[in-house]
């Protein structure tokens, strides 16, 4: 068994637009201290002591944590913009849930896929 390469990345290309070119997300993998953070930040306890999931704040701290770069994003005016947290949160809501897709696939997060569920 090997560590998780850190400075392994993965293009993954966005093909659910007319864009072209077509927006290019770099992923690395998380680690484990990276998914246990994701975990801590996203179960409390509310008000009639039930643990409650957030997952919205998973959704975040996953791109946050495995998105590193990107190609063909633009703003507004057509000028490329930086791939950090300020601007990971202003991607379009879509995008964010095919990336969380891509995300939980290449860390194995997404649990057993249905077919294999059926064997």
């Amino acid at each position: 068994m090997q560590l998780v390469n850190t400075a392994e990345q993965f293009e993954k290309v966005y093909n659910e637009t007319t864009e072209d070119p077509k927006p290019v997300f770099i992923l690395k993998k998380l680690t484990y201290g990276e998914v246990a953070s994701i975990q801590d930040c996203t179960s409390v306890v509310d008000d009639k002591n039930r643990i409650v999931y957030l997952g919205g704040t998973s959704n975040k701290l996953k791109i946050k944590y495995s998105l590193v770069g990107w190609k063909n994003i633009v703003d507004s005016s057509g000028k490329d913009v930086l791939c950090n947290d300020v601007n990971k949160e202003k991607l379009p809501p879509e995008v964010a849930l095919w990336l969380n897709k891509e995300i939980d696939k290449l860390n194995a997060l997404a649990g057993i896929p249905e077919e294999e569920r059926k064997n």
